[in-house]
């Protein structure tokens, strides 16, 4: 899973967003998840079978914990990724 941008909640959405390419090419911006410290999003459709569940990486998480202390609402990589 690739990274493009990561979004803080607002008054207007109250989830956390991740943008990211997943590992069969297709694009989609999903809700963040925990569990036991780790973090996550799915993809697709679980009533349909589709849904397919990316841990993120210990550099994404790394990441992920700066955005979320800093003061930015969101965060863009597409020029440069998280891998």
């Amino acid at each position: 899973m690739t990274i493009n941008f990561l979004t803080k909640p607002n008054d207007y959405n109250m989830i956390f967003e991740v943008g990211i390419i997943a590992d069969d090419g297709l694009r989609h911006i999903c809700a963040l998840w925990e569990q036991a410290g780790k973090h996550y999003v799915n993809t697709a459709n679980i009533t349909k079978g589709e849904r397919k569940r990316y841990d993120f990486t210990e550099s994404q998480e790394a990441e992920l914990l700066d955005f979320m202390n800093s003061d930015e609402t969101n965060r863009e990589y597409f020029n440069k990724p998280l891998i």
